[in-house]
This record gives C-alpha cells, structure tokens and sequence, in this order.
C-alpha cells in the first residue's frame, strides 16, 4: 500500500467507517484517484474534508 494512501485509510479507520469493504478495495487498488472518489462520494467522509484535508494529502 502506498504510504499516503495507507495514512488517509487509518485516519478513515480512526474517523469512523462509512463502509469498510468499499474503503479496503479502494485502498488495495494503490491509486490515490480510488481513495479520493471515495471520499468525495462519501457525505460522512466529506463531512470532515475541510479541516482533515485528506484529498490534499494525496494529491
């Protein structure tokens, strides 16, 4: 797993989990694009994006 990849799956962990199958495939996949589609089409994750700033982190 990408280290910037893993580091936003464990803060997700830590947050709270919307849905741990769909947040462990797209952290498998190893493609930063995965993890932030998931983010963005989460309202939970997307809830916290503004002071966590994960997609940042991956881009």
């Amino acid at each position: 797993m990408v280290p910037k990849i893993k580091e936003v799956y464990v803060a997700i962990v830590y947050q709270g989990i919307d849905n741990i199958n769909t947040l462990t495939k797209a952290a498998s996949t190893n493609r930063r694009k995965d993890m932030i589609d998931l983010i963005e089409k989460s309202k939970l994750y997307m809830k916290y994006e503004k002071e966590r700033k994960r997609i940042c982190h991956l881009l």
